[in-house]
C-alpha cells in the first residue's frame, strides 16, 4: 500500500496498523474523519516509530491537534540539533510534526512551509496544504536518511524552519530516528 486516503469519511473508526508496511512512499490522508477524532484515536496510537526505519518517505494528515509525546518540542517553528559523530551512521531519519490551529467557528485553506538543511545544504523544501479545514489538523513528515544527506561519520547539523501562510502553529516538533530507540534523545540541542 502507498496511500490511504478518505476524504469525507466519517464513520472511520480504526486506524489500520502500518508498522509492517515497507512502501517507499506512504500517504495517510484522513482529515475529515470525524470518528477517528470523537474516539480519541491519535497518532501516538499509530505504531509507528518502530517501523519507520524501514519505510521511505511517510506523510500523515489526520484531524485533531494532540502532538504525540514522543516529540520534542520545537518554539516558534525554528529548530537546530547536531546529530554527534558517534551517531551519525546510527542516524535513519527525522520525523517532525505540525499541529495547525483553526479559529473556532472559521473554514481555513492553508499550508506549512518546510525547510531542512543539514550541515549547511538545503536539502528538504516542500509546501503542504491543509485545505478547507474547520478544526485543527495534525500532518506528521517522515523522512528517512537518504532524503536528508547525512554524512557518515562525521558530525551533521540540522536547521528546520516551519512556517505557515494564514493560520498558526498550535503545535510542533521533531524526533530523530536511530537504530536503536534509545539513541534518539542523543542529539543536541
Amino acid at each position: 500500500m502507498r496511500t490511504l486516503r478518505a476524504n469525507g469519511c466519517e464513520s472511520l473508526q480504526k486506524l489500520p496498523d502500518l508498522s509492517s508496511l515497507s512502501s517507499y512512499q506512504l500517504e495517510v490522508d484522513l482529515p475529515s474523519c470525524c470518528e477517528l477524532s470523537r474516539k480519541g484515536v491519535k497518532v501516538a496510537d499509530v505504531s509507528l516509530l518502530e517501523g519507520l526505519p524501514k519505510m521511505g518517505s511517510v506523510e500523515i494528515l489526520l484531524i485533531g491537534g494532540e502532538m504525540p509525546e514522543w516529540f520534542l518540542p520545537c518554539e516558534n517553528g525554528f529548530l537546530y540539533f547536531v546529530v554527534p559523530q558517534d551517531l551519525s551512521d546510527k542516524f535513519r531519519g527525522l520525523v517532525l510534526c505540525v499541529v495547525l490551529g483553526v479559529e473556532k467557528g472559521k473554514v481555513a485553506n492553508d499550508s506549512c512551509e518546510i525547510q531542512i538543511s543539514v550541515n549547511g545544504q538545503s536539502v528538504i523544501w516542500q509546501r503542504k496544504h491543509f485545505y478547507s479545514s474547520e478544526s485543527d489538523h495534525l500532518r506528521l513528515l517522515y523522512f528517512p536518511r537518504s532524503m536528508l544527506n547525512v554524512t557518515s561519520k562525521c558530525r551533521n547539523q540540522f536547521e528546520i524552519c516551519l512556517s505557515t501562510s494564514e493560520g498558526t502553529f498550535k503545535k510542533c516538533g521533531f524526533r530523530p530516528i536511530c537504530e536503536q530507540q534509545e539513541d534518539d534523545l542523543r542529539v543536541v540541542l
